[in-house]
């Protein structure tokens, strides 16, 4: 492709976040979610062949209130509603660290809430990497990688 010398080409950076915007008919208050999807798969046994990857979310409801959360796509963390589980979390080179999670309140083996969420959100607007690794059910720990770049999220 022929560019002209003159000719300033910009192009917006890249992103890894998709982002929605719920509107709730009832109460005309908008809730906002973005979320990434992991650079990883894990592949765990029987009843979850196929691959697995680890979801992570950023959502501020007026009804729930502002959350970190990771989904697993197949798979179930082993975790508990009462006591929940820590989890390890990494940003670019950083020094790994623990956040204590939240199991989800409809008992959902699948999503783990995690604490901090100002700490985390901050962040991650920063970074270039997050790794998060968590123990599952009958499946063993796993680290999964996210590029977290380009965060767009003021909610």
């Amino acid at each position: 492709m022929f560019v002209e010398e003159d000719t300033v080409v910009s192009q917006e950076p890249l992103s890894n976040w998709m982002y929605n915007e719920t509107l709730d008919e009832m109460t005309d208050e908008t809730s906002y979610l973005a979320y990434t999807i992991s650079e990883d798969v894990a592949h765990f046994d029987f009843p979850y062949n196929g691959g697995s990857n680890l979801v992570l979310y950023l959502r501020n409801d007026p009804q729930y209130g502002k959350h970190v959360f990771i989904k697993i796509t197949q798979g179930q963390f082993n975790t508990s509603i009462i006591d929940g589980q820590t989890i390890k979390v990494r940003f670019d080179s950083d020094k790994a660290f623990n956040v204590h999670c939240d199991g989800a309140s409809d008992h959902s083996m699948d999503v783990l809430f995690l604490n901090g969420y100002k700490k985390l959100v901050e962040r991650m607007k920063t970074a270039k990497t997050m790794k998060i690794s968590v123990e599952f059910y009958n499946q063993g720990t796993h680290t999964f990688t996210f590029n977290v770049e380009n965060l767009n999220w003021e909610h």
